[in-house]
């Protein structure tokens, strides 16, 4: 059963997660499962943060990642990359 409280106005949840759902959040580059932790807007009921901790090969990599501007349009550009 996942763990709740607030923090800071905000739902914070604490669970267990399969790897393949880290994978998703992660684009494949982690694949463990780890415990996760998200943090809710109560008024909206988005999730506004969501942070992890996993091992990798190269030691310990601490996740953290912050939505906002829900619905808003982005324009995402090919980086220059140097032949």
């Amino acid at each position: 059963m996942p763990a709740a409280d607030t923090d800071e106005g905000r739902h914070h949840i604490r669970s267990s997660v399969a790897g393949e759902r880290v994978a998703s959040l992660t684009g494949g580059l982690v694949d463990d499962a780890s415990v996760i932790e998200l943090w809710i807007d109560p008024e909206d009921s988005r999730v506004v943060e969501v942070a992890f901790d996993v091992e990798t090969d190269d030691g310990p990599t601490a996740w953290r990642l912050l939505l906002s501007d829900f619905d808003e349009e982005i324009t995402i550009s090919k980086p220059d990359i140097a032949d």
